[in-house]
């Protein structure tokens, strides 16, 4: 695992106050919602009748973005800071509602390809991106490590046209970094609850919708 330069993410960071909303479970029922589980949480259903809510998973977190979310369950906030994936909640996580298989193998408790992510999360970018807005700002960039967001010059370029940011969902791990960092407060990370729900298109950019199987 890469080591992370906090220097350069507090360099970046600005508070922000958004609020991520939430998407409905494609099963569920039409009243209910996901919330945003800590890395390699179960599916919703699997995850809150597993979880004993002993929220060790919180006290082990060493960015503290986890917190205690409705009923008692532990939830993961971004504006406090990114995921590092440092496995520490899957370790102290003794009923395994947090499951990675190659930390924590189990005969009687079968792997599927859902638990092996560390989030299933949906990342966009609104229009209200400075960027996107003809005022230069780059922060979400200069803070992704994996190069999942780039700068590209529109298509189209015409006089004052600036760089806007698009996200390649394929290189996104979804540790959140570039939510607190975002001064316009425009990037949404909202939980979904399977690998059929993910885009199909490699790049999602700004408010595009577009989801659909995979194959």
């Amino acid at each position: 695992m890469a080591n992370i330069d906090h220097s350069r993410r507090a360099f970046f960071r600005r508070p922000s106050a958004l609020i991520a909303k939430p998407v409905k479970e494609e099963d569920s029922s039409a009243n209910s919602w996901l919330p945003q589980r800590p890395p390699w949480a179960l599916q919703e259903a699997t995850f809150v009748d597993q979880c004993t809510r002993c929220h060790e998973c919180i006290v082990a977190c060493e960015e503290n973005i986890i917190f205690i979310g409705d009923g008692g369950f532990p939830e993961i906030d971004f504006n406090r800071g990114e995921c590092t994936f440092c496995e520490a909640c899957v370790d102290t996580c003794k009923p395994s509602a947090l499951f990675k298989q190659d930390r924590q193998v189990k005969q009687d408790q079968p792997v599927t390809e859902t638990e092996q992510q560390a989030f299933y999360f949906d990342i966009k970018i609104d229009d209200s991106c400075l960027a996107k807005q003809k005022i230069h700002c780059q922060s979400c960039k200069d803070v992704c490590d994996p190069r999942a967001i780039t700068m590209p010059w529109p298509k189209k370029v015409t006089s004052g046209a600036i760089q806007a940011p698009e996200i390649n969902i394929a290189d996104c791990t979804s540790c959140g970094a570039c939510i607190s960092t975002c001064p316009s407060q425009s990037i949404s990370i909202n939980p979904i609850t399977s690998p059929n729900s993910l885009p199909t298109a490699t790049t999602r950019a700004g408010g595009d919708n577009k989801t659909g199987a995979q194959t």
